[in-house]
């Protein structure tokens, strides 16, 4: 807010003063002024779980999950491979289910997802094509199954494609690249990638057990609409912001009796918080005070100060008002919007003296 709109009401006051500077017994009088201070905020980055960010726009929050990686030997995904082990044989068939899991951001319990993609690579690390294992026209084709499933939604299906050898080869050494979009809704994890392999009868290879398959799966560009997170006991910083007072002339400064800034809060999270308020004057002291925040959406709160106080921050440039907190140990899971931030906004009271100071 611009100090300017101080002026007119300075300038009524230092008329004020003015007019009372009769001789003869002038008579005293208090007054009770209220003016505008500059707000300061809380901001959602302040609250949210390592791991989670507000989009640059402000739209929505993103995460940063851990890609998983599978990979398996022959030996594992195919029992019946393991007398042949060296020897040059007709491959036998196999059937194979690889999982892995990774988890949502420490801290957060569940995420409402409104969009992503998952990139997944897999690499045949096998001497043959386990899709296409036999040549000729009517063989067999196997097929590779890559499902992403939310184990806390009880497995709900995020994406899923299955790659059918029919249609696709997958040549030694060749990697193949699917990049899948997820399904929207909510998500409360573990996240499990779970790939199922299916390979038919082949035509002879020289079988090695130690040859591998390789997948690894990356979450990209996803887009969080909310996100739950335990926040009891969360520490946060209040925005650093200049109060804006430094109108007020030493005249008016020297008739203040008492004041107090009153702070209207905007709370969506509806959780007590505890505030260490610092006021930095920039030549005296920090002013330091402790204030309750309630649980509730909408609250005021008052902080009131000595005279001493008041003159080190009235009528001084630059001052600046800071501070620090932490959510109430029992909060509990809260969901969080890109929105959810605690605004302050402030205002000054003072009350003021007019007459003959003597």
């Amino acid at each position: 807010m611009n100090s300017t709109g101080f002026r007119p009401i300075l300038a009524a006051l230092a008329l004020g003063l003015a007019a009372c500077s009769i001789p003869t017994e002038a008579p005293q009088w208090d007054t009770h002024w209220v003016l505008p201070a500059r707000s300061t905020t809380v901001g959602v980055e302040e609250l949210v779980p390592d791991g989670v960010r507000v989009l640059p726009d402000g739209s929505a929050f993103t995460a940063d999950l851990d890609p998983v990686a599978l990979g398996e030997s022959l030996g594992n995904l195919c029992p019946s491979c393991g007398p042949l082990d060296g020897v040059l044989a007709p491959k036998p068939a196999f059937t194979a289910v690889l999982e892995e899991t990774t988890p949502l951001p420490a801290g957060t319990t569940a995420a409402d997802v409104v969009s992503g993609t998952v990139s997944i690579l897999a690499t045949n690390g096998f001497d043959f094509d386990p899709l296409r294992p036999a040549a000729g026209a009517g063989a067999a084709t196997g097929t590779l199954a890559l499902r992403l499933l939310d184990d806390g939604n009880g497995g709900r299906v995020l994406a899923s494609r299955t790659i059918d050898g029919a249609d696709q080869a997958w040549a030694p050494g060749e990697t193949l690249s699917e990049t899948l979009p997820l399904a929207a809704g909510p998500v409360a994890g573990p996240i499990r990638l779970e790939v199922t392999i299916v390979s038919p009868d082949g035509d002879p290879v020289v079988v090695s057990l130690t040859d591998a398959l390789s997948l690894d799966a990356t979450l990209t560009d996803l887009r969080l609409a909310s996100v739950s997170a335990d926040l009891s006991g969360k520490t946060f910083a209040v925005d650093p912001v200049l109060l804006g007072l430094e109108d007020f002339g030493d005249d008016v400064v020297e008739r203040i009796t008492a004041g107090v800034l009153v702070a209207r809060v905007t709370n969506p999270l509806s959780a007590e918080a505890d505030l260490d308020l610092r006021i930095r004057p920039p030549d005296s002291g920090d002013i330091v005070k402790q204030v309750t925040v309630p649980g509730a959406p909408e609250s005021e709160v008052r902080v009131a100060f000595t005279r001493e106080e008041l003159a080190a921050m009235l009528g001084r440039p630059d001052v600046i008002l800071e501070g620090a907190g932490s959510l109430a140990g029992d909060s509990g899971v809260l969901v969080l919007t890109p929105t959810s931030g605690l605004d302050l906004e402030a205002e000054v009271e003072v009350d003021i003296r007019l007459g003959d100071l003597d």
